[in-house]
């Protein structure tokens, strides 16, 4: 059986890859307006 420690460690680890992943969308979209407006 899991106990509730595991799940919200499990629960953080979700948060963060999706932060992180969400941060280089926003970082990736950002550098290509920014290049397209430089042209």
């Amino acid at each position: 059986m899991i106990n509730a420690n595991t799940t919200t460690q499990v629960k953080l680890l979700l948060y963060l890859i999706y932060f992180s992943f969400n941060g280089a969308l926003i970082g990736y979209t950002h550098y290509k307006l920014t290049i397209e407006n430089t042209k």
